[in-house]
């Protein structure tokens, strides 16, 4: 009985990561055709939420952190194979700061916030001291730092309520 159980859920996570990922890589011809700008919508960290919303497994937040740019590359051809990787490490670095901060502060808001936010410096200085080696400027780094901050706040504001309805 113990073993059916454990099938059931192993296949409820892998068909709620498919469905994520194709969500994922379909949402920027849909924005496309909206005419909206999909960067800031963020459809992986959307992706990501959904998964640690629905699946509430450490380990499955971090696989599908991987999967969800590979997935894009080989789907779209975007991003880059090197933003790709930075990808990856953003993702991966917004769910164990997720983890870490949420249990250090019992605050999926603070833990998310945090996340999103560190992990998206993480990534911009990654990629302006990596991959640009110097071709990007300052103000490149900090494009649209307002808009990042607001989305960031939203997210994390939606995720935190999100995550509390499905406990109650």
């Amino acid at each position: 009985m113990q073993t059916s159980s454990v099938v059931k859920s192993n296949l409820r996570t892998v068909i709620i990561d498919a469905a994520l990922i194709v969500l994922m890589c379909v949402t920027p011809a849909i924005s496309h055709y909206f005419g909206l700008s999909y960067h800031y919508f963020e459809p992986m960290r959307i992706a990501l939420f959904l998964g640690l919303l629905m699946v509430n497994d450490r380990k499955n937040g971090y696989v599908l952190a991987a999967l969800l740019p590979l997935a894009s590359l080989l789907i779209s051809g975007m991003p880059t194979p090197p933003i790709c990787a930075l990808m990856i490490l953003e993702l991966m670095l917004n769910v164990f700061l997720f983890h870490l901060i949420t249990k250090a502060t019992k605050s999926a808001f603070v833990g998310m916030l945090t996340g999103i936010v560190v992990s998206k410096v993480v990534f911009r200085l990654l990629k302006w001291t990596v991959i640009a080696q110097g071709a990007m400027t300052t103000s490149d780094l900090i494009a649209n730092w307002q808009l990042q901050l607001i989305v960031a706040v939203v997210f994390a504001a939606v995720f935190a309520i999100a995550l509390r309805l499905k406990q109650k």
